[in-house]
Parts: C-alpha cells; sequence; structure tokens
C-alpha cells in the first residue's frame, strides 16, 4: 500500500500511463481519434479524462470495428479495446495476462494472481515496475468475449484492457467491481 500521496507521485503514474504502447491486431497507431460519444465502449468518467479512438477494420472480405479508450486520473489510469467481428470473421478468446503482454508493460510485470470472474469478466491482479523503477503500480487485467460465431472456436465481440493505480485498494474487490460495471457495451 502506497503510505504517502504527493505531486511526485502522479507525476510518475501519469508518465506511466503515457508511455503505454500496445501492439497486437488492433494496434493503437491503427486507431484515429473519436468523439467518445459516438463510441459503443464507455468507461465511467469518474475513472479520468477519456481519450477515445476508432476505425473500421477491412481485410479482403474481412472487416471489423475497433475502439478504444484510455482514461487517465490524477493516480491512475485505464486502457479498454473494444473489437466487433465482421461478415466473414470472428476474434479469438484472450486471456487477461495475454492483454497486458501486447503492450510495452509486459516485460515490467509480476506478482499475477489467480483468474477469477467479475460482471462476466475474466480477471487477473498483477503489479507493473515504472520505467524509472522507482514505483510498483497495482493493476487489473481484463477480458470478456462473447456472441459465440457458429462453426468456429471465435467470438463476435471482446472487451480487453488494463486498470492501473498507485493505490492498491483501487485494485481491491471493490475498485474491480466499480469499474468493471461501468465497461459498456456488456453484451
Amino acid at each position: 500500500m502506497l503510505s504517502r500521496v504527493g505531486g511526485g507521485w502522479a507525476a510518475t503514474v501519469l508518465g506511466a500511463a503515457l508511455a503505454i504502447s500496445v501492439a497486437g491486431p488492433v494496434a493503437a497507431g491503427s486507431l484515429a481519434p473519436a468523439d467518445c460519444n459516438d463510441l459503443d465502449l464507455h468507461i465511467d468518467a469518474s475513472f479520468g479524462t477519456p481519450t477515445c479512438r476508432a476505425a473500421s477494420l477491412s481485410n479482403a472480405d474481412a472487416r471489423g470495428r475497433a475502439e478504444s479508450v484510455q482514461t487517465k486520473g490524477a493516480l491512475s489510469f485505464v486502457y479498454a479495446e473494444h473489437v466487433v467481428a465482421g461478415i466473414h470473421t470472428y476474434i479469438e478468446r484472450s486471456a487477461p495476462k495475454d492483454v497486458v503482454d501486447r503492450t510495452n508493460l509486459a516485460d515490467r510485470t509480476k506478482d499475477w494472481g489467480p483468474q477469477f470472474e467479475n460482471h462476466g469478466f475474466a480477471v487477473r491482479r498483477f503489479a507493473v515496475t515504472t520505467e524509472t523503477g522507482g514505483l510498483d503500480l497495482h493493476c487489473v487485467a481484463f477480458a470478456k468475449h462473447w456472441g459465440h460465431v457458429p462453426q468456429s472456436t471465435g467470438y463476435g465481440h471482446r472487451i480487453v484492457g488494463f486498470y492501473c493505480s498507485a493505490l492498491d485498494q483501487d485494485v481491491a474487490d471493490a475498485g474491480i467491481d466499480r469499474l468493471l460495471a461501468s465497461v459498456r457495451p456488456t453484451d
């Protein structure tokens, strides 16, 4: 637990949030800035000021849509991604750890807890050391899939993301419940 909170801690956490890069099928660079009110994906505003991005995805006859929301609070940040499969496509299942493994945080994670479920999301707690190495952030990764595509191993929808805070009570059961209850759409 962080016993002292001050401007230095906030600057460190905010700096860590700004340094995140996401790789994989929906890389942050492939999404364009978007009006958060136009997205299907929403996260409660109490988690910080949102930055939203979106894109229609296309590859031959495979089409879909991707949206991301990143919020930054004084001592925390959230990144969430919603992908919708199009005609002739499906989304493969991702575990919560897979979500973080696609970011530049992957090699700084430790203390992965067991997987559990909350609001239909698969969830795992973990810690990440900031780039400067001076602070461990308390984090949770989450993943939810729905709309199984017949005759496939995939799904029509996926929401994945993670939440990190300098305060360990933010990733306690009540904090996780508050976050995941605020993520929309749910199904």
